[in-house]
């Protein structure tokens, strides 16, 4: 079986399954939880472009629409349909306007509560679903496409259902060819109104779209194979290229009577198909693709002379290519299955956009999927087949380059099941072992008992010893591996989605879910109740889908909106234990009272230091419904008093903004006016607007303000000034329950800018900025009970010192409070942040820097510990990171935040115990979009901030001293940036500790990148 057969015998999984019975006649009321990596953890399977090339939009099932600006990659906007469980808002088309106002997509869309497809049309702008196409469409949409004009959109179907054709400003019912013989998956416009349609049936049609009738031209049998799949009018309508799904022959047609006109050199194309065919956008040059690889690679083939021409082939990926389209002025836009999509010019150089943002587990079967610490540290690789092996420590909370020790990889040998491995028909002695229809099991393990785990593409199961099945689970996508450690109550399985989920052996159950972003750096833990831990950075990568109805397009909620409810690291450390996430959260709650109110003697823990390729299996499948799950209840367990329930998602929301003018907007005067909604719920109203420009606070902002009001529809029109300078504007709008994320703008400046030369300009500031400083180190405490640090306080001395020798550089003038040791008591650091808030300008920075103990209290939260902390007494001796945050999160100007807490666990020794020091969710808080703070932190996960007398400060100090010297000029430019700053540390520490310490910076998306130092 090729590649491209593998992959989804071409679209052969989008389709042959028949509508699922409608359970209501609306989406699911209920959030869901998802992931949200920036780009789509599915398959590209659809993807095109507006007529000017300005934007581009891609579909998967992963059911989501990403827009994207094409010379960057950028991504603009997330278009959202209404979406069930299982396949329910999977995504096989979209096509965008001419103008580039609409975005269409469909795929299994709405037929959990109609019984039949719709097509969702999306304002681009806004995001918002604007209108729903319906009418006799009993199957998936597969292919979508505007006319010229931009008046219709056209459908086609899988099974015998043809093509239909809307004005889909009117909607109503659209006209209707379902005289087909098999499924159409490609139509293709010419200007003036001709439409021309592939089918399976081996037919190509060719229409006049008439006001009330779908007039047929010519109907021709396709001269390339039986399986034509994609059609491509040339721009002026006078040629139509076929590609086909069972041969490798493209053949170019004549536009008027579907003649043959030639067929374009396939010559050495032996190894796959080229389904998919597109003109550039000049009709210059023709492309096709598919499946055909050299050397591992996917290749795309394009002719210049229209097709005449020598052919010209490029790689593009490891993957299928599964979509193709124009770009107007650029050459082609290609989306494969990894996922990935990019842009290949008519002289053959594919540039990538969209870069795949999760570890390719497949292949995750024997030594590429170990386990360790009784299932708790897993090994599994980045890339495919186990290559680039990491591993993630559940208890240490870190993501870390190389294998676990002695670990333990699935037993799949000897087990009595044959012919598991990319099957579609395994048997388990001797007995076929039933899956769903077009499933392929994929990975395999041993259980205690003689049981064995199978996963398959929909699936996870457990088959007793005598062959019937104890349980089955639907899985989130293909199960490329799967592991059970010895004497461990649990498995983990390696999806194709990009996570690790431990299951129950008992049942299946989940427990816990890791995504692991592609970045190698951030991670995400969560329960199915949507409790969860999370690095730095990391909070935006999961969320809450909320449906709105079939009419509306659904919200999205990241984690990091709902963090105090939310955020729950303790419930995550017991899940594995109680096997239950109810008893997980009632034994963490109990443990923060009793942490609350008791005393404990736990020891203060001591720092100690940190510890072949596979060939591929077939690409990731395009996901289908799964079957039922069977599931066997879970052993008995003793009675225990109810916990508190977990909080009702819904109960606890933000508001919503809207943003309803354009996100590109430009200015030639100091002001721009940005149009908005801001959506709550009834009990929560919005309550206030919160405004940052590049990151920084604006206060004040006219439309936003208390006094003014908004129209009658909600819109306010909010006057944002802004600075003579490409800005990035954002705005927030709050109730109760907290911020929303942002609605943001990107300003281009075309008017005057100041000369790079002239007075008070340096490093892109119009005027010197003044910093402030405030520097805290605590080294000897009054409570003999919390341990000494030799160098915090030469570290806040030394980091103060290091900016003071600014003034006159960078700055026109350094202002700097130090408080060290007796001078550093819980008032005296509040006072200087009052002080640090009365005296920062809109043109000014702020900087803290504090060196001591810090750790997370079970009322307070991470608090940071002063000279005169007193167990007894935390409230009003210990400074909550609460503090810091109101101060740095309102300065009118920049503001960074340098914090060097963790430097042992139990820092209250036997007076009191802590909760497990993470910094983690401070990190994350105070680097929110809403706080606009750049926050660098000496360490990470669960790890210890290390001193040595060897070094003469922190090991974090210590690198901050070195870069801001110089050693972070990485340019050679004579200025020290924020993010230099950042990749200097990040390495310096890792070398100086061995590995043991790890720094971390968070900067806001809003903030850029700015200098904090010069060096001349």
């Amino acid at each position: 079986m090729n590649l491209l057969t593998k992959t989804c015998a071409w679209a052969a999984c989008w389709w042959a399954f028949g509508p699922a019975l409608a359970q209501a006649n609306q989406p699911p009321a209920e959030p869901l939880l998802r992931i949200e990596a920036g780009m789509h953890t599915g398959t590209i399977s659809a993807v095109d472009s507006d007529a000017a090339g300005r934007v581009v939009a891609t579909a998967s099932p992963d059911k989501t629409v990403r827009v994207w600006e094409p010379t960057t990659g950028r991504l603009l906007q997330v278009l959202r349909p209404p979406l069930g469980a299982g396949n329910e808002g999977a995504l096989y088309a979209v096509a965008v306007s001419p103008d580039g106002r609409q975005v269409a997509a469909a795929g299994w869309t709405g037929f959990d509560w109609n019984r039949r497809s719709q097509v969702y049309v999306f304002d681009r702008v806004s995001g918002q679903l604007t209108s729903r196409l319906e009418g006799f469409l009993p199957a998936t949409v597969v292919h979508l496409a505007f006319n010229p004009e931009g008046t219709q959109i056209a459908a086609t179907l899988t099974g015998r259902n043809g093509v239909r054709v809307w004005n889909w400003r009117q909607g109503g019912v659209p006209l209707v060819d379902s005289a087909y013989g098999d499924s159409s998956f490609g139509a293709s416009w010419a200007p003036g109104g001709q439409l021309v349609t592939a089918s399976y049936d081996g037919k190509l049609r060719l229409y006049r779209v008439e006001a009330a009738r779908l007039h047929k031209l010519a109907e021709v049998a396709s001269p390339g194979g039986a399986r034509p799949h994609r059609v491509a009018f040339s721009p002026d309508g006078r040629s139509v290229a076929v590609g086909h799904a069972d041969t490798a022959r493209v053949a170019v047609l004549d536009g008027a009577t579907l003649a043959l006109q030639f067929e374009p050199s396939t010559a050495g194309v032996a190894n796959g198909q080229l389904p998919l065919v597109a003109f550039s956008a000049n009709g210059q040059a023709l492309a096709a693709a598919g499946s055909w690889q050299q050397g591992g690679r996917t290749q795309v083939r394009s002719w210049p002379q229209a097709g005449r021409g020598q052919p010209v082939d490029t790689a593009v990926a490891a993957n299928t290519v599964l979509a193709l389209a124009a770009l107007p002025g650029a050459g082609w836009l290609v989306g494969m299955g990894d996922p990935l999509w990019g842009v290949l010019s008519t002289a053959g150089v594919f540039a990538a956009r969209g870069l795949p943002p999760t570890a390719d587990l497949r292949g995750s079967t024997g030594p590429a999927l170990q386990l360790a610490s009784g299932g708790r540290s897993v090994q599994f690789g980045y890339l495919a087949g186990g290559q680039d092996p990491y591993r993630f420590d559940l208890a240490a909370r870190q993501l870390l380059k190389g294998p676990v020790a002695s670990g333990t990889a699935a037993r799949t040998e000897g087990l009595g099941v044959e012919a598991w491995q990319d099957s579609p028909q395994p048997t388990f002695r001797g007995q076929p072992v039933a899956l769903a229809s077009r499933e392929v099991s994929r990975s395999l393990a041993a259980v205690a008992g003689g049981g064995v785990l199978l996963g398959a593409d929909w699936s996870l199961r457990l088959l007793a010893g005598d062959g019937s099945v104890r349980w089955q689970r639907s899985a989130p996508a293909a199960t490329w591996g799967v592991n059970a450690a010895p004497q461990s109550a649990f498995a983990v399985a390696a999806y194709g989605d990009g996570t690790l989920r431990w299951h129950r052996l008992s049942d299946g159950q989940e427990l816990l879910a890791l995504f692991m972003h592609a970045d190698r750096k951030r991670w995400v833990l969560w329960t199915p109740s949507g409790y969860y831990d999370a690095s730095p950075g990391a909070e935006e990568l999961i969320g809450w889908h909320i449906n709105r109805g079939q009419g509306a397009s659904a919200d999205f909620f990241a984690a990091s909106r709902l963090r105090s409810q939310f955020y729950r690291p303790a419930v995550i450390d017991r899940v594995l234990d109680t096997l239950d996430e109810t008893e997980a959260a009632r034994d963490a709650e109990s443990t923060l009272v009793a942490t609350a109110l008791a005393p404990a003697t736990a020891p203060v823990p001591s720092i100690a230091p940190a510890p072949a390729p596979v060939a591929l299996p077939a690409p990731v499948p395009l996901p289908v419904p799964a079957a039922g799950a069977l599931p066997t209840p879970a052993p008995a367990r003793p009675a225990k008093p109810a916990p508190a329930p977990a909080p009702v998602v819904a109960q606890v929301l933000p508001p919503v903004v809207e943003l309803l003018s354009d996100a590109e907007a430009s200015a030639t005067a100091p002001m721009v006016v940005v149009k908005v909604r801001g959506r709550s719920t009834a009990d929560a109203p919005v309550t206030s607007w919160r405004v940052r420009v590049n990151g920084q606070m604006v206060a004040n902002v006219a439309g936003l303000r208390a006094q003014d009001t908004a129209a009658a529809d909600g819109v306010r029109s909010a006057s944002v000034p802004v600075p003579p300078q490409d800005s990035e504007v954002e705005l927030f709008a709050e109730n109760r329950h907290g911020a929303s994320a942002p609605a943001r703008v990107r300003v281009s400046w075309k008017g005057a800018v100041a000369a790079k030369d002239s007075p008070g300009v340096v490093a892109g500031f119009q005027i010197k900025p003044k910093l402030y400083v405030l520097a805290v180190g605590v080294g000897n405490y009054r409570n003999p009970d919390i341990p000494k640090l030799n160098l915090a306080v030469k570290d806040a001395r030394d980091f103060a010192a290091a900016l003071q020798q600014q003034a006159g550089k960078l700055y026109r003038a350094v202002e700097v409070r130090l408080l060290t040791d007796e001078k550093a008591t819980a008032e005296a650091v509040i006072d200087s942040l009052e002080w640090m808030q009365r005296q920062v300008t809109q043109h000014d920075i702020g900087m803290v820097f504090i060196a001591g103990h810090g750790m997370n209290d079970p009322t307070l939260g991470y608090a940071f510990l002063p000279v005169d902390t007193d167990p007894e007494r935390m409230r009003r001796t210990v400074v909550p990171m609460e503090e810091f945050k109101k101060t740095l999160a309102n300065l009118p100007g920049k503001a960074l935040f340098f914090l060097d807490t963790c430097h042992s666990g139990n820092v209250l020794g036997p007076a009191r115990r802590a909760v497990r020091n993470d910094v983690a969710g401070v990190v994350n808080e105070l680097a929110s979009a809403e706080n606009g703070v750049v926050v660098f932190s000496s360490s990470t996960g669960r790890q210890f901030s290390l001193e040595s007398p060897a070094w003469g400060n922190g090991a974090f100090t210590k690198a901050l001293l070195e870069g801001m010297a110089g050693a972070a000029d990485y340019q050679k430019s004579g200025r020290i940036t924020h993010k230099m700053l950042d990749l200097y540390v990040s390495e310096r520490v890792k070398e100086l500790t061995k590995g043991e310490q790890s720094p971390v910076t968070q900067a806001p998306g809003g903030v850029p990148d700015f200098p904090v130092a010069l060096l001349q």
